[in-house]
Protein backbone atom coordinates (compact mmCIF):
# COMPACT_ATOMS: atom_id res chain seq x y z
CA UNK A 1 0.00 0.00 0.00
CA UNK A 2 1.19 3.89 -0.61
CA UNK A 3 0.67 6.35 1.73
CA UNK A 4 2.14 9.53 2.38
CA UNK A 5 4.75 9.90 5.52
CA UNK A 6 4.41 13.47 7.07
CA UNK A 7 7.43 13.05 8.81
CA UNK A 8 10.02 12.60 5.80
CA UNK A 9 7.43 14.32 3.35
CA UNK A 10 7.54 11.47 1.16
CA UNK A 11 5.04 9.14 -1.01
CA UNK A 12 5.79 5.22 1.22
CA UNK A 13 5.08 1.78 0.30
CA UNK A 14 4.21 -0.20 3.00
CA UNK A 15 3.41 -3.87 4.12
CA UNK A 16 -0.32 -4.60 3.71
CA UNK A 17 0.43 -7.53 6.35
CA UNK A 18 2.26 -6.00 8.80
CA UNK A 19 2.09 -2.36 8.14
CA UNK A 20 5.74 -1.64 8.51
CA UNK A 21 6.89 0.81 6.18
CA UNK A 22 8.96 -1.02 3.43
CA UNK A 23 10.76 2.02 1.29
CA UNK A 24 10.10 5.93 0.24
CA UNK A 25 8.38 5.11 -3.56
CA UNK A 26 11.49 6.93 -4.74
CA UNK A 27 14.03 4.14 -3.41
CA UNK A 28 11.61 1.27 -4.29
CA UNK A 29 14.26 -0.01 -6.79
CA UNK A 30 16.62 -0.71 -3.79
CA UNK A 31 14.09 -2.39 -0.95
CA UNK A 32 13.04 -5.86 -1.08
CA UNK A 33 9.40 -6.67 -1.24
CA UNK A 34 6.59 -8.53 -3.25
CA UNK A 35 4.34 -6.16 -5.25
CA UNK A 36 1.11 -7.67 -6.55
CA UNK A 37 -1.32 -6.40 -8.63
CA UNK A 38 -4.44 -9.20 -9.87
CA UNK A 39 -6.90 -8.00 -11.80
CA UNK A 40 -10.01 -10.69 -11.32
CA UNK A 41 -11.78 -12.84 -14.28
CA UNK A 42 -14.73 -13.58 -14.73
CA UNK A 43 -16.61 -16.17 -12.39
CA UNK A 44 -14.42 -15.19 -9.18
CA UNK A 45 -16.25 -13.78 -6.32
CA UNK A 46 -13.84 -10.29 -7.41
CA UNK A 47 -14.99 -10.38 -10.99
CA UNK A 48 -14.12 -6.93 -12.36
CA UNK A 49 -11.76 -5.86 -9.36
CA UNK A 50 -8.14 -5.50 -9.56
CA UNK A 51 -5.82 -6.33 -5.90
CA UNK A 52 -2.94 -4.53 -5.67
CA UNK A 53 -0.83 -4.67 -2.52
CA UNK A 54 2.53 -4.61 -1.41
CA UNK A 55 4.13 -7.46 1.64
CA UNK A 56 7.52 -7.13 2.88
CA UNK A 57 9.94 -9.85 2.94
CA UNK A 58 9.31 -10.55 6.50
CA UNK A 59 5.62 -11.42 5.67
CA UNK A 60 6.62 -12.83 2.64
CA UNK A 61 8.92 -15.65 4.11
CA UNK A 62 6.19 -16.28 6.91
CA UNK A 63 3.22 -16.57 4.12
CA UNK A 64 5.10 -18.92 2.09
CA UNK A 65 6.13 -21.65 5.07
CA UNK A 66 2.48 -22.16 5.75
CA UNK A 67 1.69 -22.86 1.62
CA UNK A 68 1.46 -27.40 1.26
CA UNK A 69 3.69 -26.12 -1.95
CA UNK A 70 6.71 -23.91 -1.43
CA UNK A 71 7.02 -21.47 -4.50
CA UNK A 72 9.20 -22.52 -7.86
CA UNK A 73 12.81 -20.59 -7.17
CA UNK A 74 15.27 -19.87 -9.59
CA UNK A 75 18.57 -18.14 -9.15
CA UNK A 76 19.06 -14.59 -10.98
CA UNK A 77 22.11 -14.53 -13.09
CA UNK A 78 22.20 -10.96 -14.20
CA UNK A 79 21.20 -8.33 -11.28
CA UNK A 80 20.57 -5.07 -12.53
Amino acid sequence: MKKYDEIIKKEVFVCNCCGEQIAAVDESDRAAFLDVRKAWGYFSKWDGCIHHFHICEKCYEKMIQSWLYPPDVAEQTELM
